[in-house]
């Protein structure tokens, strides 16, 4: 995720977390999610620790998501690129935008 802010002069910085997504979530997210997808996810923060072979301590910061959704617009899933999400058959989330409505 890009930071809202950055100093002038300064190139834009991003974090990226692991997420963890089990079971129907995770479905869903494999079926429909493409890298560069704006997402939005709903869940708990989760701190790890392990020693790895060489018997260094390493710490992570997972996301585990319990709801997952489209935060982009239906139209941005469509790009040049040819981008579309997989039809699996099962319902994806799309938000409305204002011209869609038909009132």
């Amino acid at each position: 995720m890009d930071r809202r802010f950055s100093r002038q002069g300064e190139q834009e910085q991003a974090d990226f977390f692991p997420i963890i997504a089990w079971e129907k979530t995770g479905e869903f997210c494999n079926n429909y999610f493409r890298k560069g997808q704006k997402v939005a996810i709903i869940g708990r923060i989760q701190n790890r620790s392990w020693n790895d072979e060489q018997g260094n301590k390493r710490t992570v910061t997972e996301i585990i998501a319990e709801e997952a959704y489209f935060a982009d617009s239906k139209k941005d899933n469509y790009t040049s690129d040819g981008f579309e999400p997989k039809n699996t058959g099962a319902e994806g989330f799309f938000p409305i935008e204002d011209d869609d409505l038909p009132f």
